[in-house]
C-alpha cells in the first residue's frame, strides 16, 4: 500500500490490498476516482508533475500510466523480474525507474504516453516491443506460446484474458467406439482428425472434453468405465486420453504452454461427492494421470483469469463445471470450478448449419460481449441439421466454415479481428477437424493478439 499528494495538493491518491487506487479529496474527504485493472495488490503510486498522469505498480508484474482525469490505462509496463514494489519518477519526468527485489528497470519518456494523447499510448514508443504488435508464433507449433516467455519480452506477465487461444470442439470426437450402429453415425459423430496429443502437438490449446459414464451391461461392445463422448456415442476411454494429453505435458515442448482442459456433459455420472462416487472416480482419474502437470490456485491467488502466463507455464487448468457434476464442492484441489472460479468459457454456440449465418451470429454476440471476467470463445463450428445436411456430415461442413476463417479477420466489415467495443479480444477460437488444410487457427489467433493493445 501507498499513497500520494496529487501536485495541486487538494487530493491524495492511494494504492491499496484490493487491486485498486483511489483518488480522495481532502477537503471533502469524498472518493473522487478509482482505477482498477491490475490483478494483484497495487504497491506504489505516484503522479507526474502536471498530474495529468498517474503511475502504479503491482504484485501482478507490471506498472501501469493512467489518465488521471478519467482513470482509463494509458499504458502498461510488463516488468521481467515478477513482483515490481516501488517505482519512482524523475524530477525531469523524462524517466520512470520500477524496481523489484535485487532489480530495476528504467523507462525512457519515450516509452511513456505524451501529455494529453489521445487513445491508448500502448502502441507507441519502445514499450510496444513489450506488447503484442509484434508477436511471432514461430515455426514449431507444439510449443507456439514460447513466445511468450523469451527473456527481456515482458510478455509473460499477460493474461488468458490479453491472449488468443486455438481450441478445438468435440476433441476427443477422432473416433467412434462400439457397435455398427455408432459407427454408421460417424459422419456427425467424429469432428476431429488428429488425437488430442496431435491436436497439442499442432497447437491446439483448449480442449472441449464430454464424458460419459458405461455401466455393467449398457453398451453390448464396450468394457464399463469412463468415456469421452459426442452425443452420447463413445469416441475414446477417459484412460486413453488421459493417456494422450500426459504424454504432451511431459514433453519438452510443453515446458512454455499453457493447456485448457474443460470436461463438460457428463452423462450416466450420480450426483454424489464421497469416496466412490462417479465425481470423485472421475476427479481421481484425472489427478492420477495429470496430477504433477495441473495449476493448483493457492488460497491467495487472484482468479486465474488475472494470473500472468508466467504462473501458468507448462500447466493445465482443470476446468468444470461443478454444478454439473457435484452437490458440493469437488474433492481435487485442481479443479476450477467454472461457475465461481472467475474463468468461464463464455461459448454461446451457433448452433447453425450455413457459414454465413454462424458467422453473423457470432460477430453479434462478440460485438455486444462485455464480460469481463471471462474468456470470449469464438465458435467456428457448423450444426448438422436434419436431412440434407446431416448427409453432408461434420467434415463437409467444417470444410465450408473454416475455408472462411482467415478471410475473417481481415474483413472490416467483422469484428473478430480487433477488440470490440467493450475493448475485449476473442480468446479462444474452437474448430471443427483443427489441423487439416484450410484450417488457418493459428494464423486468426496472432492476427487477434497483434491488433490487440497489451
Amino acid at each position: 500500500s501507498d499513497a500520494a499528494f496529487t501536485p495541486d495538493g487538494r487530493a491524495i491518491l492511494t494504492a491499496s490490498g484490493d487491486r485498486k487506487v483511489r483518488r480522495w479529496d481532502i477537503a471533502t474527504g469524498r472518493c473522487e476516482l478509482v482505477i482498477e485493472g491490475h490483478s494483484n495488490v497495487v504497491n506504489a503510486v505516484a503522479t507526474s508533475s502536471e498530474g495529468r498522469r498517474i503511475f502504479t505498480t503491482s504484485d501482478d508484474g507490471t506498472a501501469r500510466v493512467w489518465d488521471a482525469r478519467t482513470g482509463a490505462q494509458l499504458l502498461l509496463l510488463p516488468c521481467p523480474y515478477g513482483e515490481v514494489h516501488y517505482l519512482s519518477l524523475s524530477a525531469d519526468g523524462e524517466r520512470l525507474a520500477t524496481s523489484a527485489d535485487g532489480a530495476a528497470v528504467i523507462w525512457e519518456a519515450g516509452a511513456l504516453p505524451d501529455d494529453g494523447a489521445e487513445g491508448p499510448a500502448s502502441t507507441r514508443g519502445e514499450a510496444g516491443a513489450a506488447g503484442l504488435a509484434g508477436l511471432e508464433i514461430g515455426d514449431d507449433p507444439a510449443s507456439w506460446m514460447r513466445c511468450f516467455h523469451e527473456p527481456g519480452s515482458g510478455r509473460d506477465a499477460l493474461t488468458l484474458k490479453q491472449i488468443c487461444l486455438p481450441g478445438t470442439h468435440d476433441s476427443g470426437a477422432y473416433q467412434v467406439l462400439g457397435s455398427t450402429a455408432a459407427k454408421l453415425a460417424s459422419r456427425w459423430v467424429i469432428t476431429q482428425k488428429r488425437n488430442l496429443r496431435e491436436q497439442l502437438e499442432a497447437g491446439a490449446r483448449k480442449f472441449d472434453l464430454r464424458v460419459m459414464k458405461v455401466g455393467e451391461g449398457e453398451k453390448r461392445d464396450l468394457e464399463p468405465g469412463l468415456y469421452i463422448h459426442h452425443g452420447g456415442f463413445p469416441t475414446a476411454t477417459l484412460d486413453e486420453a488421459l493417456e494422450q494429453i500426459a504424454g504432451y505435458l511431459e514433453s519438452e515442448a510443453a515446458k512454455t504452454e499453457t493447456v485448457l482442459l474443460e470436461w463438460s456433459h457428463f452423462e450416466g455420472f450420480d450426483r454424489g461427492k464421497g469416496e466412490g462416487s462417479d465425481a470423485a472416480a472421475f476427479t481421481d482419474t484425472v489427478e492420477a494421470a495429470l496430477g504433477p502437470h495441473l495449476h493448483r490456485p493457492a488460497p491467495r491467488d487472484p482468479p486465474v483469469i488475472e494470473l500472468p502466463l508466467r504462473q501458468l507455464k507448462g500447466k493445465a487448468l482443470f476446468l468444470l463445471n461443478t454444478r454439473e457434476l457435484f452437490d458440493g464442492a469437488p474433492p481435487s484441489t485442481a479443479v476450477l470450478p467454472l461457475d465461481e472460479s472467475g474463468l468461464e468459457i463464455w461459448d454461446r454456440y451457433a448452433n447453425k448449419d450455413v457459414a454465413d449465418a454462424m458467422i453473423a451470429d457470432q460477430a453479434g454476440k462478440f460485438r455486444a460481449y462485455d464480460e469481463d471476467e471471462s474468456l470470449f470463445l469464438l465458435c467456428w463450428t457448423l450444426t448438422p441439421q436434419r436431412g440434407l445436411r446431416l448427409g453432408a456430415g461434420v467434415e463437409k461442413l467444417a470444410t465450408r466454415a473454416n475455408g472462411k476463417l482467415a478471410e475473417s479477420f481481415a474483413s472490416p466489415d467483422l469484428p473478430f479481428g480487433r477488440p470490440n467495443p467493450a475493448g475485449h479480444i476473442v480468446n479462444v477460437i474452437n474448430v471443427d477437424f483443427y489441423g487439416v488444410e484450410g484450417c488457418p487457427v493459428l494464423g486468426g489467433c496472432l492476427a487477434v493478439m497483434r491488433a490487440a493493445t497489451p
